[in-house]
């Protein structure tokens, strides 16, 4: 067995434990999301104390621990300083931490979800529109968690055609004949440029998106789309649903 692992990692939140430590919840690439013992975080002289706020990427040497490891050595990597700027901004990143949070068990190696959240918050860091981004993410999010939507075809009897109806339990657009089956708040209709927006972001690299516009229209609709999909696939990870729909 192990006794100690390096990784990086970013904070997704924290509680306290005692007048002087803090458990901090982290996701890295390889210990996937986890949890810390981190000694004299709560200090407010101490130089370490503001290391381990939420959105903070740091490289850490932890020890393991019978019930809890610990943090032994922290490295500050960035604080995202530009995203920390604005209220909207820092929001829009912590509702991605918060997604993940509610989303991930404990210890599940997940590389390529640590992945979207550095780019995107990387991204956003560099001044890529928000919104656009936060609509990328989401959708990544969907496929990596094994919730792709089915846009090609009816999810349901496979019929192909342009259906403009999408079944939200069932995760893909969907024909007249299955949604008569399909329960009452379950689907919706979908614009033909909302279902293309759709297809392409579930395609491209996120460091893509420069270029990319939508329409209004468009992209409320993709807002409601995807975080429909999340909550009915996922309920735990829109548990905060109000507040996410006042974000972009």
């Amino acid at each position: 067995m192990r006794h100690s692992y390096k990784t990086e990692a970013i904070v997704i939140r924290g509680r306290d434990l005692s007048e002087r430590d803090r458990i901090v919840t982290f996701i890295s690439p390889s210990e996937g999301k986890f949890d810390a013992v981190c000694k004299g975080a709560k200090k407010v002289v101490a130089k370490t104390s503001a290391r381990y706020e939420p959105l903070n990427m740091l490289k850490l040497s932890v020890t393991v621990g019978r019930n809890l490891d610990t943090v032994e050595q922290s490295e500050l990597v960035t604080v995202f300083p530009e995203i920390r700027k604005t209220l909207e901004a820092t929001a829009q990143a912590l509702y991605y931490l918060d997604i993940i949070n509610r989303s991930l068990e404990k210890r599940e190696e997940n590389h390529r979800i640590y992945n979207l959240v550095k780019k995107s918050l990387l991204l956003m860091e560099g001044g890529q529109e928000m919104d656009i981004l936060t609509r990328a993410f989401e959708a990544k999010f969907l496929v990596l968690m094994g919730y792709k939507p089915v846009t090609d075809s009816c999810c349901v009897c496979g019929d192909p055609g342009g259906h403009l109806r999408v079944d939200f339990c069932r995760g893909g657009v969907i024909c007249p004949k299955c949604s008569d089956l399909s329960g009452e708040g379950e689907t919706s209709r979908i614009m033909p440029g909302t279902l293309q927006a759709l297809k392409f972001l579930l395609k491209c690299r996120l460091d893509s998106l420069s270029t990319v516009k939508f329409h209004d229209r468009i992209g409320n609709e993709l807002k409601e789309v995807l975080r429909n999909m999340i909550e009915f696939n996922n309920p735990g990870a829109m548990a905060n649903r109000r507040c996410y729909d006042t974000l972009g």
